[in-house]
């Protein structure tokens, strides 16, 4: 399902991500110590964030599911949304947490830094996957973000739950050291596919790795894409919940209880 933004729109989320950064919030990197951003890239970074967010909240509101997102700003490196990016649900404070991730037209993995993805720290229920067709150079030239509309598709959605295995690991993850780049979803669909026909319900990540080798003899297994936070979880995008009128639904009930029911095998929707 797509969405379009409009100038209004785009003029609104830049004047947030503009704002924002000039609010004492940290300069790192996805959360990494060790790479510091400059403004360009803070503000290219926090309105692409924010481009999502609205799509999300405009298709919403065109089903007549009435939520709103946040554009106010708390000064403070230590005032974060907590993983949750809709404010307002029908006028209340929802229960659930629902992640916005936003990404390029080109991006084939849902990554959930770790430390969003933490009961101790910041965890959120839900994660919603949003493409747009924004300029892949934003980062570097802010002039780009001037466009008269921006495209948006909604992707697909994963529960907290729907990244972990049976015994509670991520099923992929990827750090900034060792592991630093995502694999070929075509690598991971191959590993799936004979775990698939040897196990038939998948429950173990190990399932899935027991497949790596005879993978890599055939297919090269990882994109020329670099993580920069220090671990990070991740689902390809075929292996989202793709059901928008399903996620509507359980944002609608929202009001009613905030249990969502746990998903301990893998796959693909």
């Amino acid at each position: 399902m797509k969405v379009i933004l409009d100038r209004k729109d785009i003029r609104k989320c830049r004047v947030f991500a503009e704002k924002f950064i000039n609010s004492e919030k940290s300069e790192k990197d996805f959360g990494n110590i060790n790479i510091l951003r400059d403004n360009t890239d803070r503000i290219a970074d926090c309105f692409e964030g924010k481009v999502g967010e609205r799509a999300f909240e405009k298709l919403c509101q065109a089903k007549g599911l009435k939520i709103l997102i946040d554009y106010s700003i708390d000064v403070g490196i230590h005032n974060i949304d907590d993983g949750q990016d809709i404010s307002e649900l029908f006028g209340v404070k929802p229960k659930l947490k629902c992640d916005i991730k936003t990404a390029k037209s080109y991006a084939k993995w849902l990554v959930v830094e770790s430390h969003k993805a933490s009961p101790k720290l910041i965890k959120s229920d839900i994660y919603i996957f949003i493409k747009t067709d924004l300029p892949s150079d934003i980062e570097k030239n802010l002039d780009n973000i001037n466009v008269e509309k921006v495209t948006c598709e909604f992707v697909g959605y994963a529960f907290y739950s729907d990244l972990f295995d049976i015994n509670e690991n991520p099923w992929f993850h990827f750090n900034n050291t060792t592991r630093t780049r995502l694999y070929s979803p075509k690598f991971i669909d191959f590993c799936y596919s004979k775990a698939k026909q040897k196990y038939g319900t998948i429950t173990d990540r190990r399932q899935i790795y027991e497949f790596f080798y005879e993978a890599r003899n055939n297919i090269e297994p990882f994109m020329n894409v670099k993580l920069k936070a220090p671990l990070n979880y991740g689902l390809p995008l075929n292996f989202l919940r793709k059901d928008i009128k399903a996620l509507f639904n359980i944002i609608r009930k929202d009001f009613i209880s905030n249990k969502l029911l746990s998903s301990s095998s893998l796959i693909i929707h």
